[in-house]
């Protein structure tokens, strides 16, 4: 994690995600979600609060070079289409696993022109740990089992049971 920097987008070996001059503005969302089920009756069973992955949208600024305001762009795109995690480091906090799932640039002639503003939107990619276990099964033996009489019997005394066997 880098030292030097209190506001930084990085991968996992501390490297900037491209080539930015700083960190405008960042806005966080942590939600949960409580699943609703239907019942009986109409009435609906609410059961556990699910978390959601954390949104993050963070809002980097690059100075005029165009070629370089392009080539970070291009790394954005890569970003979004690939499946690479990022730390978003803040002073207060870091987020951890953050993927880019898309971003939105902005000119305007009160910042400046040749400023471009790119919005990412990151969201988290949350990692679970599967255990397998085999399981050995072994059916019972199906001579085991009761006899059971289920449903109507044809009797063998009938006519039709004379003609038909």
């Amino acid at each position: 994690m880098p030292q030097t920097e209190t506001w930084a987008v990085v991968d996992s070996s501390g490297r900037k995600i491209c080539d930015y001059d700083t960190v405008d503005q960042l806005e966080d969302s942590n939600t949960a979600s409580i699943p609703i089920e239907p019942q009986e009756n109409g009435r609906l069973f609410a059961y556990d609060k699910v978390p959601t992955p954390i949104e993050v949208t963070v809002r980097l600024l690059f100075a005029g070079d165009y070629s370089r305001q392009n080539t970070a762009l291009s790394t954005l795109e890569k970003c979004r289409q690939g499946t690479s995690t990022f730390m978003i480091v803040t002073p207060s906090r870091v987020f951890f696993n953050m993927t880019v799932v898309g971003f939105s640039t902005t000119r305007s002639a009160t910042n400046g022109v040749n400023l471009l503003e790119v919005s990412c939107s990151f969201q988290e990619v949350k990692a679970v740990s599967l255990a397998t276990q085999t399981v050995q099964w072994s059916p019972r033996n199906p001579t085991s089992a009761d006899e059971t009489n289920r449903g109507q019997v044809r009797a063998q005394n009938s006519v039709l049971y004379d003609i038909f066997n």
